[in-house]
């Protein structure tokens, strides 16, 4: 499957899988308590565009494997509070409690962030894809120069600033040069800033401060949010040099961008340095290693000045290797524990007989399996091409230590290693450990994207 015919299956599929909803205010009843404190939360207001979409699409029935919900961008949360003696009536409790809740939201529902359901008896050959799904694209901005500005600072001929703007598109924010005692910047020989995308409906929020060494940076302007500047409302509307009015004290305040926007699509290897790459690293399982040590070990990655750290390790659930949920294992536990032997119990559900005892440690709150099963994804620096001769470093930490000790799984070329990680996925990694060997199930990928003629 060629480049196009990639990203017209991508954009069939979440033609037919998404659906948008917009989401109001919510009456709650619910009742907390803080040591003595008794409070309550009687509504929840969310105002945002958000998304649930179905993927993957199966061969066989059920046809949907699962479900993700997210917001495009940070909705607006409002929390009513009710109780501490009329306490929480004030405003400002109010808004304290629904800005904590908010940073909480972001943390979960927000893209990149998202939640992730796999329906009952659906088996998900990459876990990691299905909970950590790539971007769709690379947005690159260029930023040109900005006028009208607000003057704070008093220099010899009046008022003027040290302005420099910051561009941010989900959790991702990147900043231009500062330009010292001027109203009118001129940022065209900054360097390009990128962002990976994942949704064209992803808010795209730009800022200009005026920098300060002594006391905190003061905005001057901003893109006006009304004006709903989503990463698709940027990108057609830039293709050329444009000036886009801001939203300031001031009037007449405006900012010169240029953007390109990059769908991304799998390549087997790093080539041309007039692509942008970017890196998927996803990370399965830890077999061989016991429950203390396994239990928040980490993972680290390194190319050149890249460096990637994993989340904590943490229990892998069986019925999501091989595909079955709650029920089943319900059905497992109960015929256990009338005595039937494993063995007959695995054969009885076409499973092995592994998979059957794990079960019931799981039931008896011992697990014995674990992983991350999760993707991180970077985009590899542009350096002429010199990207494909790099180093790849792959090391674990246990958690057992004190003291973080990492031992190295890989230390070998990128292109040799991305050629291993297709012969084999997951691909695992031994590691001595203790009188053993540990082994980390691994798959290093890259995608690629090209900008065309943005040049």
């Amino acid at each position: 499957m060629n480049g196009c015919e990639y990203r017209q299956t991508i954009l069939e599929q979440r033609a037919e899988s998404e659906s948008e909803c917009w989401i109001g205010c919510f009456k709650v009843d619910m009742k907390l308590t803080l040591g003595t404190w008794k409070f309550g939360i009687n509504r929840i207001l969310i105002d945002g565009v958000g998304c649930i979409i179905f993927r993957p699409l199966m061969d066989q029935a059920p046809i949907l494997g699962g479900f993700h919900l997210f917001y495009c961008s940070p909705p607006e949360l409002r929390v009513g509070l009710v109780g501490l003696g009329g306490i929480t009536r004030w405003a400002a409790v109010d808004n304290t409690v629904s800005e904590l809740m908010a940073e909480a939201f972001k943390m979960v529902m927000v893209l990149p962030q998202r939640m992730t359901q796999r329906f009952a008896n659906t088996k998900i050959e990459d876990m990691p894809d299905f909970r950590c799904p790539p971007p769709v694209g690379v947005l690159r901005v260029k930023v040109l120069g900005a006028r009208g500005l607000l003057g704070v600072d008093l220099g010899f001929t009046g008022r003027t600033s040290d302005p420099y703007c910051v561009i941010s598109v989900g959790s991702c924010s990147q900043r231009t040069s500062t330009e010292s005692r001027t109203l009118e910047p001129d940022w065209s020989n900054d360097e390009e800033l990128f962002f990976l995308v994942y949704h064209e409906r992803q808010d795209l929020l730009l800022q200009v401060f005026d920098e300060n060494v002594l006391r905190q940076d003061v905005q001057l302007a901003e893109l006006p949010k009304s004006a709903g500047q989503t990463v698709a409302d940027l990108v057609a509307r830039c293709p050329l040099p444009r000036w886009l009015d801001l939203e300031a004290d001031v009037q007449g305040g405006a900012v010169q961008l240029q953007a390109w926007f990059a769908d991304l699509c799998p390549t087997s290897s790093i080539g041309s340095a007039d692509h942008t790459y970017v890196l998927a690293l996803k990370l399965f399982h830890l077999k061989g290693v016991s429950a203390p040590e396994a239990l928040g070990a980490k993972v680290r990655l390194r190319i050149g000045d890249l460096e990637v750290l994993s989340r904590p390790c943490k229990v892998i659930d069986p019925g999501n290797v091989h595909g079955f949920g709650k029920r089943m294992s319900t059905q497992i536990n109960e015929l256990l524990q009338k005595g039937v032997d494993s063995a007959i119990v695995a054969e009885a559900f076409n499973l092995d007989t592994s998979v059957v005892e794990e079960v019931q440690r799981v039931q008896g709150k011992e697990h014995s399996w674990f992983g991350w099963d999760e993707a991180h994804y970077h985009l590899l620096p542009e350096d002429e091409g010199e990207t494909k001769r790099k180093t790849v470093q792959l090391e674990v930490a246990l958690a057992s230590n004190w003291s973080v000790e990492w031992r190295l799984l890989v230390e070998e070329d990128l292109q040799q290693f991305l050629m291993r990680c297709r012969q084999q996925r997951p691909l695992p990694l031994p590691f001595d450990h203790g009188d053993g060997i540990g082994h980390l199930g691994v798959s290093l990928e890259v995608l690629q994207g090209n900008f065309g003629d943005a040049d």
